[in-house]
């Protein structure tokens, strides 16, 4: 007996919940096109059709659902527990973007009614393809490119791109590279220099050697004397054969000889020597 009152409490505990009595409560309103993003409704703006509303509690566990109409407008029953917190939230539509409040907070009281607006927009694009060849896509909206109408820059894929200044080395100065589409100066360290648009080793110039002259033998020089010292020259008898020997003519040739004068004094000296010896040799005697 014990035990069966035992399991009929721990029942009764365990489902305290489902024996607490439910408040019922309405919950209605609208969801509408804000085409102009101010998040009010206003005249001319349309509600949107099949937009599901989803009533959560604490847990984010739907309690009651239900879709809009096609005026944009909405109506729910809700049974829920006295007081607890309880959210309307709509689902967004696909291409749309929230311009109020995405959730809507009330709480539960018995024949509480609950009227709330929900406003979308919607969203101008989604990414660059959605947009203008100009413009690219932030945060929804279609925005112009900065280099929109600028020189130096050309628009691909909805991106600015810089026009490059090179594609090659060649398309740059004598001292320049292309890097990155870029010209830029090149600096070469001490020693180099710019040949082709990169740094050349220069080796360091050498001193000049000085030229020595060449030793001359001495068995090939020759050296010129001057023609006072030079000795006199030798008489020199070439033998001519007979048949090359030139003709003689048989005129007389005068002999030359000594002098008259030395002829004289040579004869005056021999008798003088004559005499002498002949007059010694008598007084010898």
């Amino acid at each position: 007996m014990r035990n069966l009152i035992l399991v009929v409490m721990l029942f009764i505990l365990g489902n305290a919940n489902a024996l607490t009595p439910l408040d019922n409560l309405l919950v209605n309103g609208t969801v509408y096109n804000d085409l102009n993003g101010d998040g009010k409704l206003q005249e001319g703006e349309p509600g949107i059709q099949y937009v599901r509303i989803n009533v959560v509690d604490e847990n984010d566990t739907v309690i009651a659902y239900t879709s809009t109409n096609e005026n944009g407008t909405f109506r729910v029953q809700v049974y829920c527990r006295h007081g607890i917190d309880l959210w309307a939230v709509p689902e967004v539509p696909e291409g749309m973007e929230n311009t109020r409040d995405p959730r809507y907070e009330f709480s539960c009281y018995s024949g509480f009614t609950v009227i709330t607006l929900f406003g979308f927009r919607e969203i101008p694009c989604t990414n660059p393809d959605d947009c203008n060849y100009n413009e690219t896509c932030s945060g929804g909206t279609c925005v112009p490119l900065f280099c929109a109408g600028l020189e130096g820059y050309i628009i691909e894929n909805h991106k600015c791109i810089a026009i490059p200044e090179c594609t090659e080395d060649a398309d740059c100065g004598f001292d320049e590279i292309c890097s990155d589409g870029k010209c830029v100066r090149i600096t070469c360290p001490e020693g180099y220099k710019i040949e082709n648009h990169s740094c050349v080793y220069v080796p360091p110039e050498e001193p000049e050697e000085e030229e020595i002259p060449e030793e001359v033998p001495e068995e090939n020089v020759t050296e010129e004397i001057p023609e006072e010292e030079k000795p006199p020259e030798e008489n020199v008898t070439i033998e001519v054969p007979e048949e090359e020997k030139p003709t003689v003519s048989e005129e007389p040739v005068e002999e030359e000889g000594i002098p008259a004068i030395v002829l004289v004094a040579l004869i005056i000296a021999a008798a003088a020597v004559v005499i002498t010896y002949t007059v010694v040799g008598k007084k010898q005697t």
